[in-house]
């Protein structure tokens, strides 16, 4: 079984080790996979819990990734981009 775990490099967002390091080719075609199954209620718990910041969250089309546009109660905006990792 594959060993993966989210790896942070200073102030970068977490990236997931483990998943390409153990050459499983079929793992590694990310256009084979689903997108993630992400909620806009997830990405805001994750928006806030890495990135400490809140709005108001709407999904945008992807093809494999999942992506949100995050309204900050600032005015600004930031886009919520969760890759593939499968």
């Amino acid at each position: 079984m594959t060993s993966v775990r989210a790896v942070r490099a200073g102030g970068l967002p977490p990236t997931l080790s483990g998943v390409l390091a153990e050459g499983h080719a079929d793992k590694a075609d990310l256009l084979a996979q689903d997108p993630p199954a992400v909620t806009p209620a997830m990405a805001a718990d994750l928006a806030q819990r890495f990135y400490g910041i809140t709005g108001d969250v709407r999904p945008l089309s992807a093809e494999k990734d999942a992506n949100f546009l995050i309204r900050l109660h600032s005015g600004d905006a930031a886009l919520l981009k969760i890759t593939n990792a499968v």
